[in-house]
């Protein structure tokens, strides 16, 4: 169970195993949608988990997107430490994914090993709802002081 909902296994048309967000807006507001739908709308990359369809009805938000396997977290958790080859593999995938949000102008403030999900053999960047737009139109970096993400990753300096 997540701050503003929690995530239900389904299956869609095709037998395609998915998974379906479930956000009560009622306790969350608009910044969910501010995150997790408008900027998790715009983003389409192999490192980044596919927002495949959004329904609304009354006061709760569907996400659909592909199951994931697990997260990097349990992965590791359950599996134990991984060789320095596969973090390297882990690590470029990750921040190829980061890259590409920085490249359209969003900065993701809660990058953590339970938002690293893993479909197929790929890592996925998922949960938006920390994410900001970090530039304007124009390029020009918007100040933000706000400080947000999970307290027990937040850098010390930052708090």
């Amino acid at each position: 169970m997540g701050t503003y909902g929690y995530v239900v296994e389904g299956s869609h048309s095709d037998e395609n195993k998915i998974a379906v967000k479930i956000i009560d807006l009622t306790v969350s507001g608009k910044q969910v949608v501010d995150g997790d739908v408008n900027i998790w709308g715009q983003l389409r990359h192999d490192y980044i988990i596919n927002l495949m369809l959004l329904v609304t009805k009354t006061d709760v938000l569907f996400l659909v997107m592909p199951l994931a396997e697990t997260d990097l977290f349990l992965q590791i958790y359950d599996n134990g430490a991984v060789s320095e080859q596969k973090s390297r593999d882990l690590i470029k995938q990750i921040l190829s994914g980061l890259k590409y949000m920085q490249e359209k102008g969003f900065a993701n403030r809660d990058v953590k090993l339970e938002n690293i999900v893993i479909v197929g053999h790929k890592l996925k960047i998922c949960d938006f709802d920390q994410t900001i737009k970090c530039v304007d139109e124009n390029g020009k970096p918007i100040e933000n002081k706000q400080r947000r993400g999970t307290l027990e990753y937040i850098a010390p300096e930052v708090i």
